[in-house]
């Protein structure tokens, strides 16, 4: 039976507001009945529909729908102020609650990983739930980046009733695919600093997801005929601009530092403290400061020149949204280490070199003066350390850290 156009709506008691839930504007999608949403408010168009220009068909194919969009795209002012003469209230709209939203669902939307799997254990049939926009709960887990949850159900549940599951889609035809592909609004899903991290960690989530369902979802298109790979890449597009700037700053600003300290590796490493003999070897050859003046110099100008190489492929690199998975990831963590290292190794190659040109009375005093000449490489290694651990996770993790750090489980 449908719904015939009488409102049964909830009342807002602090504004006096005719207040709708969404799935009660879904019910009123017939010739009998039919709502529609423009802006957040909710319109009774049922006694319009045979007067309506493009005739009812243009109504009630949008009924019981958000068709702000399309409204907007096609409709004067004139036509918008008429529209306000059918308003009868306003969408229920609370920024992180799904309509009819079980406590299953909270859960799984929330990473509450135990509560889940309790509640489960209690009522097997709550693994049906869905919410207003038909999404199950590993639909609610991936759209908001819970991968402890999705682990868990997966490592749970029998294979057939995971498969139903994972396979499943919204009522926007969006698989489970579409939704990991997709960014989440209003909320950063990674606890990661910086923009080109951020789209690391998408990028790693959706190659997961993708793992774990057919190979026919890769190609499947939603009700706008967008495959999941399309939807991540244009919902990225911003994304992938903030990062690749960030790479081009860090990598164009660590590439001087390695060019500097290429230079000064290059002339360490072509002087000999304490010259060479009549028959071409060092004086100072067999003292262990020669050695580590000779090795540290070596690796000094090696260190650097790799680092230098691999901001260069950054800078260069066409910075795509499949870039960000591993290929960047991996440069900038090998430019980084090997900056470091060039940097370590300078200072060595110049403590053990100076060593040889002060009296021994003073080894106490360039011991202390050594150990202060270390402390700024400390306090750039320390700085760096975030960012070093973050690369590292994202090259050789398969599934993605949970998005809400406070849930450890």
């Amino acid at each position: 039976m449908h719904e015939k156009s009488v409102p049964s709506p909830l009342m807002n008691t602090t504004s006096s507001k005719v207040m709708f839930s969404m799935s009660e504007v879904k019910r009123h999608n017939t010739a009998d009945s039919a709502w529609i949403i423009v802006h957040d408010h909710v319109y009774d168009c049922t006694k319009f529909l045979k007067d309506h220009p493009g005739g009812p068909e243009s109504i009630l194919i949008n009924a019981g729908s958000d068709c702000t969009k399309e409204f907007d795209a096609i409709h004067s002012n004139k036509a918008k102020e008429l529209l306000q003469d059918f308003r009868i209230g306003q969408l229920i709209t609370i920024v992180g609650i799904e309509e009819e939203e079980t406590p299953f669902l909270q859960a799984a939307r929330n990473g509450i990983v135990e509560m889940v799997v309790k509640i489960r254990s209690a009522i097997p049939s709550v693994i049906h739930n869905s919410n207003s926009r038909k999404e199950n709960v590993v639909l609610v887990a991936v759209k908001h980046r819970q991968p402890h949850v999705v682990e868990a159900l997966k490592r749970e549940l029998k294979d057939e009733v995971w498969n139903n599951l994972i396979q499943a889609v919204d009522d926007d035809d969006n698989t489970v695919l579409h939704l990991a592909a997709q960014t989440l609004v209003g909320n950063k899903p990674w606890h990661v600093a910086g923009t080109a991290l951020q789209m690391m960690w998408d990028i790693k989530w959706y190659q997961y997801i993708k793992s774990l369902v057919p190979q026919r979802c890769y190609f499947r298109s939603n009700r706008g005929s967008k495959t999941a790979w399309e939807i991540f890449e244009t919902s990225h597009e911003s994304l992938v601009e903030n990062g690749s700037e960030w790479l081009k700053e860090t990598s164009h600003a660590c590439s001087v530092v390695a060019a500097l300290v290429a230079g000064v590796s290059f002339a360490t490493a072509s002087q000999v403290p304490g010259g060479t003999n009549d028959k071409g070897k060092p004086e100072l050859e067999g003292q262990p400061a020669f050695h580590a003046f000779a090795i540290a110099s070596l690796i000094g100008l090696c260190f650097s020149v790799t680092g230098l190489i691999m901001f260069l492929s950054i800078l260069t690199s066409r910075k795509e949204a499949k870039d960000f998975r591993r290929a960047l990831p991996l440069k900038l963590l090998l430019g980084l280490s090997s900056l470091f290292a060039s940097i370590v190794a300078m200072f060595v190659s110049f403590c053990s070199g100076h060593f040889f040109i002060i009296s021994r009375k003073y080894e106490t005093f360039l011991f202390s003066f050594y150990a202060a000449t270390s402390i700024p490489v400390a306090i750039y290694a320390l700085g760096q350390f975030p960012l070093y651990f973050d690369l590292l996770i994202t090259i050789i993790t398969k599934v993605p850290w949970a998005s809400n750090k406070g849930n450890n489980f």
